[in-house]
């Protein structure tokens, strides 16, 4: 849970982990809003976001967040803009072994693309 992004960590501790990251694979990358709390929701018309929410995390759920975060928008980070350390260690990885290998080399061993390889490069570059 350390590893997850300050929003997923805020969401989980209201609703879990196990619906947050179903939640968060539904709207990765996108703004969600969340209606506001109203207890007299018509559970046989309830707003149209209301209703997506619901299919995908439940009522119950659902009403939480709104009470929460009731009128406001949410961002959804994809899961891996937030640079774990796992991710530290590969790029360092990478560019340990940039030095001695060429670009199409390491894309295909770290499962990334060559303009990946270049930009973590480039990023250590900078910091030097």
């Amino acid at each position: 849970m350390k590893y997850l992004h300050p929003t997923y960590q805020m969401i989980s501790k209201i609703i879990g982990i196990e619906n947050t990251l179903t939640l968060g694979k539904e709207f990765e990358g996108l703004q969600c809003y969340f209606p506001k709390f109203n207890t007299h929701i018509n559970p046989e018309n309830p707003p149209s976001m209301f209703r997506i929410l619901t299919e995908i995390i439940g009522r119950e759920n659902t009403l939480k967040l709104s009470k929460e975060f009731g009128g406001e928008f949410i961002y959804f980070p994809k899961f891996n803009s937030h640079m774990s350390p796992h991710l530290k260690e590969r790029d360092q990885r990478i560019i340990d072994d940039f030095k001695k290998h060429n670009v199409n080399y390491l894309a295909q061993k770290y499962g990334v693309t060559q303009n990946r390889i270049y930009q973590i490069v480039r990023k250590w570059r900078k910091k030097r």
